[in-house]
C-alpha cells in the first residue's frame, strides 16, 4: 500500500510540474509559425533600392592591374578576382576567401594551363555574343549572363549532354525547352537553334531572377544549374538563403558548386580580358535570312532547290532539323538574298488561305496558320510568332480566360493577307 501511494505522490508532483509549464507548451506552435515565416521571408525576392548594385555603383570596368608573369601560381590572381567582383553584384568583403582562392585557382586554369582551349572557347564564342547580349537587353537582364554558354557547352550549338538529355549552347533539359516555347522532338530540336535557344534561355533567367531576386546572381546560377526547385528544397533544409551558408555546409551538390566557381573564373576573365591578353578575332557573321513555314512535310533538298541555294547552306542554316522530312510548319531558313534575287518567294501569308489561293505553299515566318503540338499553350505559340495572347485569341475566337487548345489543331497566326501562289515543291 505504501509503494502504491507514494507512486500516487510522484504521478501527483509530474501533474503539477506539467501544469506550471503548459504556457511555454502552448507557445512552442506559435514559435514554430514565427521560425517558418522568417524563412518565408528569407525566400522572397530581394529587390534592392537604387544604390544597392555593386555594378551600378562601379560603373566602369575594374582598374588595370598587371597581368602575372606565367609563371606565378593561382595566388596572383586573387587580386584581379576582388578588383572583377564588384562589376558582377559581388561585394569582395562578403564573398569567403575560400571561394575567392577557388576562383584564383580556376582563373588560372583557364587563363595558363589550358589557354589555348580557352582561347578556342572564346573564338566558337565571338560570333554569338552580339545576339546573345542583345536578346538578355530585350529581357532587361545583366550582361554578364552571357557567359553562361562558356561553361555550359563551351559555345558549342550542337553539345548534347547524353546522361541528362541537355543540349545546344545552352545546355537547355528538354522539359525547361517545351514550357518556354522550344519544340523539342526526334526530327526538330529548336535547342539547337542558337536564336531560339537563347530567347528561352533569356525567358528562364528572368524567371529566376523574379524568384531569387535581381541582387543575388549566385543563386540564379546556382538555380540554372540545380534547378529552382531543388535549390528551394535545400534553402528550405538549411533554414537560410545565405549562399555561403549553403556552399560551405553543402546543401548544394558537389557539381554546383563547382559549377559556381566556373563561372565567376570566367566572369573575372571577361573583366580582365585586356590585362589577360584573351582577345580573338571575332569571324565574321552568318549572312543574314528569311524564314518559310510550309503546311506540309518537306525535305531541306526540296527547299534547296525551290530557292536555287546549296543544300550544305540549308543545312548549316538549320541545326535544329535532326531527321527528314520536316514537319509542317516548322520554320526553315534560307539566305536573305535568296528572296532579294527571287522576287517571288516574297510571300506573306495574313490571313487563313482562300479557295484562290490553295496552291500557295511557300510562307516566311509571319505564315498563315501553326499546326498545335503536345505541349504548346497560347503564350508560347503568340510569343513565337511576335502576337499578344489576347491577339492570338481573338483571331481564333478564343473565349473564356484560359481556353483549351489541342494536338494537331491549326491556329490563325497573322492579320492581313497579300499572297501569291506558287507551286508545292516536290517532297523527294
Amino acid at each position: 500500500m505504501e509503494g502504491h501511494a507514494s507512486r500516487q505522490r510522484g504521478h501527483a508532483a509530474v501533474r503539477r510540474r506539467l501544469w506550471r509549464l503548459w504556457p511555454l507548451l502552448a507557445l512552442l506552435p506559435l514559435l514554430a509559425l514565427l521560425q517558418w515565416w522568417a524563412l518565408a521571408l528569407q525566400l522572397a525576392p530581394w529587390h534592392p533600392g537604387p544604390a544597392v548594385s555593386l555594378a551600378r555603383v562601379a560603373g566602369q570596368p575594374p582598374a588595370p592591374l598587371p597581368a602575372p608573369p606565367p609563371e606565378a601560381g593561382p595566388e596572383a590572381y586573387v587580386a584581379l578576382v576582388d578588383a572583377a567582383l564588384p562589376r558582377y553584384d559581388l561585394d569582395p568583403a562578403s564573398v569567403p576567401p575560400f571561394f575567392r582562392h577557388q576562383v584564383a585557382a580556376s582563373l588560372h586554369t583557364y587563363t595558363a594551363v589550358h589557354r589555348s582551349d580557352f582561347l578556342a572557347m572564346l573564338q566558337r564564342a565571338a560570333p554569338y555574343l552580339p545576339l546573345v547580349r542583345n536578346m538578355l537587353r530585350q529581357y532587361r537582364l545583366p550582361r554578364y549572363y552571357a557567359y553562361i554558354p562558356l561553361a555550359e557547352s563551351a559555345f558549342q550549338a550542337d553539345a548534347t549532354h547524353p546522361r541528362s538529355g541537355a543540349a545546344g549552347l545552352w545546355q537547355l533539359m528538354p522539359d525547361t525547352a517545351r514550357a518556354y516555347g522550344l519544340l523539342v522532338s526526334d526530327r526538330v530540336d529548336e535547342r539547337l537553334d542558337p536564336l531560339r535557344a537563347t530567347d528561352a534561355a533569356a525567358q528562364y533567367l528572368r524567371e529566376l531572377q523574379n524568384i531569387f531576386g535581381a541582387a543575388s546572381p549566385l543563386h540564379v546560377l546556382a538555380a540554372y544549374n540545380f534547378g529552382e526547385n531543388n535549390l528551394t528544397k535545400a534553402i528550405m533544409r538549411a533554414r537560410t538563403r545565405n549562399i555561403w551558408h549553403l556552399y560551405r555546409k553543402r546543401f548544394l551538390p558537389l557539381q554546383t558548386r563547382k559549377y559556381l566557381v566556373k563561372m565567376v573564373a570566367l566572369w573575372v576573365a571577361m573583366a580582365h580580358a585586356d590585362t589577360l591578353q584573351l582577345d580573338v578575332n571575332a569571324p565574321p557573321l552568318s549572312p543574314a535570312y528569311a524564314e518559310m513555314t510550309f503546311p506540309h512535310p518537306v525535305t531541306l533538298a526540296a527547299v534547296a532547290r525551290q530557292v536555287r541555294v546549296p543544300l550544305a547552306t540549308l543545312q548549316r542554316l538549320n541545326p535544329h532539323v535532326l531527321k527528314e522530312p520536316v514537319p509542317a510548319d516548322v520554320p526553315i531558313r534560307i539566305p536573305a538574298a535568296s528572296v532579294q534575287h527571287h522576287p517571288q518567294l516574297e510571300i506573306r501569308l495574313a490571313a487563313p488561305p482562300t479557295p484562290d489561293a490553295c496552291c500557295a505553299r511557300l510562307v516566311l515566318a509571319e505564315g498563315c496558320t501553326y499546326t498545335v503540338v503536345a505541349g504548346d499553350t497560347l503564350l508560347a505559340i503568340a510569343r513565337r510568332y511576335g502576337l499578344s495572347v489576347a491577339a492570338l485569341k481573338e483571331l481564333n475566337r478564343l473565349e473564356g480566360a484560359n481556353p483549351i487548345i489541342h494536338p494537331g489543331q491549326r491556329l490563325v497566326v497573322c492579320a492581313a493577307s497579300t499572297a501569291r501562289a506558287l507551286p508545292a515543291p516536290e517532297l523527294w
